[in-house]
């Protein structure tokens, strides 16, 4: 568990430090601040019940739940394209 909190701390850190880089560089328009605005907070929700669904399903289910959503999230992505 240790190890999740570490990886967690430091994909914030470089999360951050990629998006105040883009804002420095200008490639950031007004819409994806409202955008986050929206986002950030809906994260205080969905978080807590992702923490929730993890203490509740076996690994292995969880995993296959994640791989499905990625496939589907693949494909929706390739039909858009």
């Amino acid at each position: 568990m240790e190890l999740h909190g570490i990886l967690q701390a430091h994909f914030l850190c470089v999360g951050i430090l990629v998006v105040a880089s883009q804002v420095a560089a200008g490639f950031w328009q007004i819409v994806v601040a409202e955008l986050l605005a929206v986002i950030i907070p809906l994260l205080l929700i969905v978080i807590p019940l992702g923490n929730w669904l993890a203490d509740h399903i076996n690994n292995a289910q969880m995993v296959k739940y994640v791989y499905g959503l990625l496939v589907v999230f693949g494909i929706l992505l390739f039909l858009k394209a």
